[in-house]
């Protein structure tokens, strides 16, 4: 087996396993399907006030 598939194999193991990891990855999946969603002009609006407050 080539390293880099090696390596690749290691890390979707390393997710699967993480049981927090993979319900994050499903309420995103869900939040994506029903449309909740931030469009860009909001992410930006948010790490600006996040950059502010730190």
């Amino acid at each position: 087996m080539a390293p880099d598939d090696l390596e690749r194999l290691e890390e979707t193991i390393a997710v699967l396993a993480d049981g927090a990891l993979i319900r994050q990855l499903t309420d995103a999946e869900t939040d994506l399907a029903e449309g909740r969603v931030e469009d860009l002009d909001a992410l930006a609006a948010a790490m600006r006030a996040r950059s502010a407050g730190a």
